[in-house]
């Protein structure tokens, strides 16, 4: 804690948040923020008095039982809905005035828009309202709505967000939620009727960031002559962090390869950015004599490229990091990076507590700190000679090389570990090939980025546009085959590899103090990872065990039924109406997750029809060899029999949910 004091700070704060969103009750909050309260005033007032008690220790009890009642109170207020809330009209047909202030988010279905209501036409009566709802449609595209437009919403369908319908399934309603948005709203392009019920009103008031957004449109628009889609696409998402371009497929090449945050902007790209400004400003010789001068202008335009790039809390939090690293330099301080990071966390957590459960930033803050930690011990494994101990030569350029080689592969291993727990906990995967992807893809990433960035200044410029251009889509279209390529490697990915919550935590404290224990050899850390390996051990033999009993779930795609048998570690078979059979998608969407935490990757899809009119045997499943299933419609509409090892099973449909019977 004297290395990092503001730890002291930082950790109640967090944990106040935590214990909001989990739920603590009221009456214990009230009670310790009392508690705190007194117990700072008497530390304060024996300290001031200069008596023996173990004053210090008293006062900062108080202080930190203070603060993680202000976390608490802080993501109270932030996620409390007002009485005017939009939300309070969902499940009601309204029209709706609002204002777009957000970036469109592209797919191949739909395109999304968070709106911010302002007023609310229900019964004749326009009221004002607040809050965030959301709007999936194709009907309206950029640029015919730009930033700071009204959108009339006209008599529309307010919607609350569905609920999940498995355990581990993504859950999109909290995920909406923690943006503060509870209502959704749905016109499709199908329906023209539809088309009539959106008008948008151009409101230039907001010409500073409809600006940015025009300006963020020019520039995409600059890869679009790229000979390729994907390479578009890539180059967009690389440069600029728009990624509603990318396919499915290449994507998925990204993940399973581990080299997926080479495709959103992130504190790599932002440290890159940093240190060419910063070294490029060096040439400039009125700015290069005045430190404060270059250190403003790096931080400027560091922070304008964050905001370019989408302004996601991984961005934001590597620019404000190195606005005070620069702001560090500029005074001539010294910096501990982990009291800047836990600075930077808390400043983002003041502006979004909810940030505290947002994946990306997870990720991004895990991965720097086990770069700075364990990077440096890593590169002690192997000693590589100084490469400026020789003259300009072959053994000068050939050691520089393998000092850079070895370096990017020490802090590929002490980013992957400090990931692991994360990305085992939301993703059940690990990337076997994590270490030759990246030493591929960040190099001609990196030079691929510069690249990017200088087309935009030089794509005007006939001959040295189009060279640059060819050149960038030549090594953005190698760097796709080969990372397609790793990807159709055996065993490229080892999924599914469940982990519950406890033991991604026992996971964490695991690498931290077996991290510690390599680097400053205390034992205590040694017996602490012990003991987090055994607790680890426990939860998830505990896991495996309650979940390894085969068993039956139904969910909906749709309004359509799903019924699912599911053996962990082995199949699932899932039997599906015949109008719904060839939507995988939509049954993967909602079961994927419920199945991987079951340690099983696909399901076998078969089809059933209710309400036959005489009894059909429609097919014999051979689950194992002592369990198949037999699926039998019955005479009576809506009713279903299921015949399991010779035992029938009654189904009635209603309200397209299968009621297990129990009259055959």
């Amino acid at each position: 804690m004297h290395i990092v004091p503001f730890l002291r700070i930082f950790i109640p704060f967090v944990a106040g948040i935590l214990l909001w969103h989990y739920e603590l009750s009221y009456f214990i909050v009230w009670v310790s923020g009392a508690l705190g309260i007194i117990l700072s005033i008497t530390g304060y007032l024996l300290k001031k008095q200069k008596l023996t008690l173990n004053r210090d220790a008293i006062l900062g009890i108080g202080i930190l039982l203070c603060l993680y009642v202000l976390g608490w109170v802080h993501a109270c207020y932030y996620n409390q809905k007002p009485e005017n809330h939009v939300s309070l009209f969902n499940n009601k047909t309204v029209t709706l005035k609002t204002v777009w202030k957000s970036e469109i988010r592209r797919s191949a279905y739909t395109n999304q828009f968070y709106l911010n209501a302002t007023y609310i036409q229900y019964e004749n009566k326009w009221i004002p309202v607040t809050g965030k709802l959301l709007l999936k449609t194709k009907l309206i595209d950029y640029p015919k709505v730009k930033y700071g437009d009204t959108v009339v919403l006209k008599n529309v369908r307010l919607q609350s967000v569905p609920e999940k319908q498995l355990p581990y399934q993504f859950d999109y309603k909290k995920y909406l939620a923690y943006q503060r948005v509870y209502s959704i709203v749905y016109l499709y392009e199908q329906n023209e009727a539809d088309i009539d019920k959106i008008a948008v009103i151009p409101n230039p008031k907001w010409y500073i960031f409809e600006g940015l957004q025009s300006i963020k449109h020019y520039l995409l628009n600059i890869y679009e002559n790229l000979p390729q889609e994907r390479e578009q696409a890539v180059a967009k998402a690389l440069v600029l962090g728009y990624q509603d371009d990318i396919d499915f497929d290449t994507q998925q090449d990204y993940t399973v390869t581990g080299s997926l945050h080479i495709l959103a902007v992130s504190g790599m790209h932002v440290g890159l950015i940093y240190l060419a400004v910063f070294s490029l400003l060096q040439y400039v010789p009125y700015v290069n004599r005045r430190l404060w001068l270059k250190a403003l202008i790096t931080a400027v335009l560091v922070i304008f490229y964050a905001f370019l790039s989408g302004a996601s809390p991984s961005i934001m939090r590597a620019a404000i990091m190195f606005s005070f690293v620069l702001g560090g330099r500029v005074l001539q301080r010294y910096q501990n990076i982990y009291n800047t990071l836990a600075v930077v966390f808390f400043c983002m957590l003041l502006y979004n507590p909810n940030d505290v459960f947002n994946v990306g930033m997870l990720l991004s803050f895990a991965a720097v700190i086990g770069i700075v930690a364990l990077t440096p011990s890593i590169q002690n494994w192997i000693k590589i000679p100084d490469y400026t101990q020789y003259s300009f030569g072959i053994k000068r350029i050939g050691f520089w090389l393998l000092y850079q080689i070895w370096l990017l592969i020490s802090v590929c291993i002490a980013a992957q570990l400090f990931t692991l727990p994360v990305s085992l906990y939301f993703f059940y995967q690990f990337p076997t090939y994590f270490l030759l992807s990246n030493l591929i893809v960040v190099p001609v990433s990196t030079m691929a980025l510069f690249l990017g960035i200088i087309l935009l200044f030089v794509h005007f410029i006939p001959v040295l546009g189009a060279f640059i251009s060819k050149v960038l889509f030549y090594m953005l279209f190698y760097m796709n085959e080969i990372i397609d390529f790793l990807a159709k490697l055996p065993y490229s990915s080892l999924s599914p590899l469940p982990v519950t919550l406890w033991g991604a935590v026992f996971l964490m404290i695991l690498v931290s103090a077996l991290s510690v224990y390599f680097i400053h050899y205390h034992k205590t850390f040694f017996w602490v990872g012990l003991a987090a390996l055994l607790a680890f051990c426990i939860t998830e033999a505990y896991r495996h065990y309650t979940h390894y009993k085969p068993h039956w779930v139904q969910f909906k795609t749709g309004k359509n039924t799903v019924l699912m048998y599911v053996q962990p570690y082995q199949k699932a078979v899932a039997f599906v109406p015949h109008k719904v059979l060839k939507n995988t998608i939509g049954i993967n969407y909602v079961s994927g997750a419920y199945l991987a935490y079951h340690g099983i990757k696909q399901t076998e899809v078969y089809p059933y029809t209710l309400g036959s009119e005489k009894e059909i045997l429609a097919k014999r499943y051979t689950l194992s060899e002592h369990n198949s299933i037999e699926i039998l419609c019955t005479t009576r509409k809506g009713r279903l029999c299921i015949i399991q090892n010779g035992k029938k099973h009654f189904y009635t449909l209603k309200n397209n949910i299968l009621l297990p019977d129990s009259h055959p």
